[in-house]
């Protein structure tokens, strides 16, 4: 695993971005192999909720 930092974007619902925040810090993202130049990776993962 590698480290991380959330920073949430867009602001909406209180407890749909913790329910989000948490599950997101339980996912593992594989490290840069150790043969490639190694430096920070930036990205944006949305998050779409359907409420029922």
């Amino acid at each position: 695993s590698s480290d991380l930092d959330i920073i949430p974007i867009l602001k909406g619902d209180a407890v749909l971005e913790k329910v989000t925040i948490d599950a997101f810090q339980q996912w593992r993202f594989a490290p840069i192999p150790k043969d490639r130049p190694q430096k920070t990776v930036v990205g944006v993962i949305t998050f779409n909720y359907v409420l029922r």
